[in-house]
């Protein structure tokens, strides 16, 4: 059985910059999944999302990094905040130390 290329709508809130990055996280996700090196739920990668706002892109809670795809991703902002998600998802809760870790990467260097 044959796969056709359909061409995805990009929604109102979504620039082309934020959808190139999403399809290239999930294609992260599971590549990381294919050479086996994923472990349980509490793993994950993350993307920033380009534009002058600092939000992430992450998987949602639960959901194993084979099946995750480019529309499932959560846009986060740094301390967790869900933003513009189109259904709600449960995300992993970051401890202090990951959003300090989170904050130190995103601030620009004086």
């Amino acid at each position: 059985m044959s796969q056709s290329s359909v061409a995805v709508p990009i929604p109102t809130y979504m620039s082309d910059a934020e959808r190139a990055v999403r399809i290239d996280l999930a294609g992260c996700y599971r590549l990381v999944a294919l050479y086996g090196w994923d472990d349980l739920v509490f793993t994950h990668i993350s993307a920033r999302v380009p534009g002058p706002e600092h939000r992430f892109l992450i998987n949602p809670y639960g959901m194993m990094f084979e099946e995750i795809t480019a529309s499932s991703l959560v846009k986060v902002d740094a301390d967790g905040t869900p933003w513009e998600t189109p259904r709600m998802r449960s995300i992993p809760r970051a401890s202090p130390s990951i959003r300090r870790c989170t904050r130190s990467a995103t601030t620009p260097a004086a």
